[in-house]
């Protein structure tokens, strides 16, 4: 007896061709050869799990293209903050501190928006009630906002101290 495809039965033994076997298997003939050919349902896992990686890669692949098709992000629009509530200034501190500020923002998409924020400033930079400081903040979201970055001085920078 010539055992044409063997596969284990069970996980004990190896069971020959039409054997009951829990693995289900596909038996043909060969190009007319009169061999035996043997295959497994594993070909088509294989081929799910190519598919499913092929479709993976392309996602992370498309991902950045329809980020930037939504529009530039991070443009943040300038306006000023009104200063009308500050927490008091900490005695005999230096450095950074937390105050807590509230205020409206101006700008040109907002007009007099209440903002509340804490943040840490520097005690020698503390603001105070009534005090106009320029801002940047998120169009979408104008409670997301911050001190805008100082300006660029024009001109060579001075010699540092000795």
């Amino acid at each position: 007896m010539e055992v044409q495809c063997a596969e284990p039965v069970d996980g004990d033994g190896v069971g020959m061709v039409g054997e009951p076997q829990r693995q289900r298997q596909i038996v043909g003939h060969a190009g007319g050869t009169g061999a035996h050919v043997c295959k497994s349902y594993h070909g088509r896992v294989w081929e799910f799990a190519v598919l499913l990686l092929l479709i993976g890669a392309i996602a992370v692949l498309a991902a950045p293209w329809i980020m930037r098709s939504r529009g530039p992000r991070g443009e943040l629009a300038q306006g000023t903050l009104l200063v009308t509530g500050v927490s008091p200034r900490p005695d005999d501190v230096t450095g950074e501190q937390f105050v807590t500020i509230s205020g409206v923002i101006n700008g040109p998409t907002v007009d007099e928006h209440v903002v509340y924020q804490r943040m840490a400033v520097d005690v020698n930079n503390w603001p105070t009630m009534g005090a106009l400081f320029p801002v940047v903040y998120s169009p979408k979201n104008p409670d997301n906002w911050n001190f805008a970055p100082p300006e660029p001085t024009d001109g060579p920078l001075p010699p540092p101290p000795n």
